[in-house]
């Protein structure tokens, strides 16, 4: 279904930052929602909204990395569903993302979200692989890590090869160094990087990899130092790594959220109708 022709989409402003509150609801999860600060801070130049009559019935959240674009949430207001809003925002992402020259978008996706997914794949993009955010009590047992592995910040000079090692989008890393209010950091043993996680506080660590599945509990171990005082567990996403999953699953987390990744070509002319 075609959007409302009275329908306007506009990079959002700090006076929208009540309406997202509203609308982040609809993404069922519960992670903390954004102060009104951190949206100002972190979200807003990254935000668009769609209006009709005045009223945001809709937004979308996104990254730019160096040739991909990263969708990190579409939400349309739940009275307005079949409106074209979904659609609609998908479109205004195309274009930014084309014009700031990249080549193919991705995003994550409830399982259970078909009709989210419908749109999705409607706009060219197919799963990829399966994830899940994690979550390990924070009193969880875990033995302290032997000295060989130590953390470190990862240094801007080293995103490019990180990327690389482990699978990310290029300028992955640098976008989340830039966007504020995370911790970069790489596993390492004997002088080598045998893991890297972007570490935000009071959220957890997403991306979250290694280089074998037994280092995940010496990296969560270190993580934990980190939490914040009044934080119940560790959170970290597991992506496209089975064998990682179950050592995390092992030590006693669970399966807070489900995810599909889906990624695929930005189409050049325009989101199909």
């Amino acid at each position: 279904m075609s959007a409302d022709a009275s329908m306007t989409l506009r990079h959002a402003t700090v006076d929208d930052y009540d309406a997202y509150a509203r609308l982040s609801h609809e993404l069922d999860t519960d992670d903390p929602t954004p102060t009104r600060s951190q949206f100002v801070e972190r979200l807003c130049s990254r935000t668009i909204v769609a209006v009709e009559a005045d009223r945001v019935v809709g937004y979308a959240l996104y990254e730019r990395m160096t040739d991909a674009g990263y969708i990190r949430n579409v939400v349309s207001d739940p009275d307005l569903r079949r409106r074209g809003i979904g659609r609609a925002l998908m479109e205004e992402l195309r274009a930014i993302f084309v014009a700031g020259g990249a080549t193919r978008w991705c995003l994550n996706v409830k399982p259970d979200n078909a009709a989210a997914i419908a749109l999705y794949e409607h706009c060219g993009m197919r799963t990829a692989y399966r994830s899940a955010a994690l979550r390990l009590p924070r009193e969880a047992t875990l033995a302290s890590p032997p000295p060989s592995l130590r953390l470190s910040r990862v240094a801007p000079a080293d995103d490019a090869l990180l990327e690389q090692q482990y699978e990310l989008l290029p300028g992955q890393l640098a976008s989340s160094r830039a966007k504020g209010g995370r911790e970069l950091l790489q596993l390492v043993r004997d002088g080598e990087t045998v893991g890297v996680a972007v570490w935000t506080p009071g959220l957890g660590a997403f991306p979250f990899r290694v280089r074998e599945p037994a280092l995940g509990a010496p990296f969560l171990a270190h993580l934990r130092t980190r939490a914040t005082l009044d934080a119940l567990h560790i959170q970290v996403v597991v992506e496209d790594d089975e064998a990682l999953r179950a050592e995390v699953l092992g030590l006693g987390a669970r399966v807070a959220l489900e995810m599909l990744h889906l990624r695929g070509p930005l189409p050049s002319a325009g989101v199909p109708g």
